[in-house]
């Protein structure tokens, strides 16, 4: 097979990467224009932090990652059609209008795609190979299983509307104002800011002896990045806890090289 044949479904994945280059664009727009207030209300032995957003929340965010989730998926699917194609020697292949590249969760799922078996063996393998049970820490530490799940459910849910994720927070006070023993895991959580509401509080223990009258001596430190929570919440720490922006340049190498493995002349 040669790699020609391929371009196409290139053209689709570097496709995407623009549209991602456009939410990155989007959101270093909006957080300069419309920087993220912080509130702080304190009480007798602690204080009340919430975030919240300063105007409304870009929805063309969410259309941008809805067609970047479509040309990804629409690239795994025409590799499919083409190797169903080369392998059945039919133009247009059985089953046509309903070939989609399979993401499954277990191989016993895998085992039951009867298409697949139209495949030259080969191919069957080296599809077998790239499905998401494979990836360390099961199928939600894969790249494809996540373009799969969020292409299906913007596809025939809901769009999905990106929040804004505060990570990263960090409490400090020049006056040890704050019981550092007491603030537990808030440093390590991820607090999403939806469009038009404060984001969850967090509740920091202060010392009731050394109460001044403001908020001066304590200082909070975070990062404020877009985000899907399905993702963040439900993959693997070791993934979800790179940028938004980080994981889909990655999904698009991923399925850069599955299209690649298949233009690799095999025995």
């Amino acid at each position: 097979m040669t790699s020609n044949k391929f371009d196409i479904i290139h053209t689709r994945i570097q496709r995407a990467s623009t549209h991602r280059d456009e939410l990155a664009t989007i959101q270093t727009e909006y957080l300069n224009q419309h920087p993220i207030a912080t509130s702080i209300e304190e009480h007798h032995d602690h204080v009340i932090i919430r975030f919240h957003a300063t105007a409304p929340f870009p929805h063309a965010a969410s259309i941008l990652f809805g067609e970047w989730l479509y040309n990804l998926r629409a690239a795994l699917d025409g590799l499919y059609y083409q190797l169903m194609m080369e392998d059945t020697g039919l133009n247009p292949p059985p089953n046509a209008t309903r070939l989609t590249y399979p993401i499954t969760t277990s191989r016993g799922q895998f085992d039951t795609n009867r298409d697949i078996k139209r495949l030259a063996n080969r191919h069957q393998i080296a599809i077998e190979h790239t499905q998401p049970y494979h990836s360390t820490g099961g199928h939600t530490g894969s790249a494809l299983w996540w373009v799969h799940h969020l292409a299906r459910l913007d596809r025939h849910r809901h769009t999905h509307l990106l929040v804004w994720r505060v990570k990263h927070i960090k409490f400090e006070s020049s006056t040890n104002r704050i019981d550092l023993n007491r603030v537990g895991n808030n440093n390590r959580r991820s607090i999403y800011i939806r469009h038009n509401q404060d984001s969850q509080p967090i509740t920091i223990p202060i010392y009731p002896i050394t109460m001044p009258g403001t908020n001066d001596h304590i200082t909070i430190r975070r990062t404020i990045e877009l985000d899907i929570p399905d993702w963040a919440d439900n993959a693997p720490h070791s993934y979800s806890i790179f940028p938004l922006m980080e994981r889909m340049a990655n999904a698009e190498q991923v399925i850069h090289a599955t299209v690649d493995s298949f233009t690799t002349p095999q025995p």
